[in-house]
């Protein structure tokens, strides 16, 4: 669901900059809005690097999930075998992290289009 916002957010401005013809039409699909948007988009609205590598951090997770041949809950933490039996373990306060800067992203997102 964090990349689901995160995604939609940026769809939301990407759509704001078409409907004002300051970016040409693009692909329905991530990696093609993904790349108008951290060329074009993010450079003029002042958006961070890190909010950038967010929303790719945040697609490689889901992927992986996706993926992953065996996902399981242990100690309070939440593991994915990704591919070679590497182990990626998320813990409830990587979440509330992500979330926290997901927050950030979508607001930030809110205050271009409302502009």
């Amino acid at each position: 669901n964090i990349f689901l916002a995160q995604t939609n957010a940026m769809t939301a401005i990407l759509s704001h900059e078409r409907d004002s013809k300051r970016i040409p039409p693009f692909p329905d699909n991530f990696e093609a809005k993904f790349d108008i948007f951290k060329l074009k988009v993010a450079p003029k609205h002042g958006i961070a690097p890190e909010q950038l590598q967010l929303l790719l951090d945040t697609k490689a997770l889901v992927t992986s999930h996706k993926e992953a041949s065996v996902s399981f809950t242990r100690k309070d933490a939440f593991v994915i075998c990704e591919e070679g039996y590497r182990l990626r373990t998320l813990t409830v306060n990587d979440l509330k992290a992500m979330l926290g800067k997901a927050k950030l992203f979508i607001q930030q997102m809110e205050d271009i289009v409302s502009r």
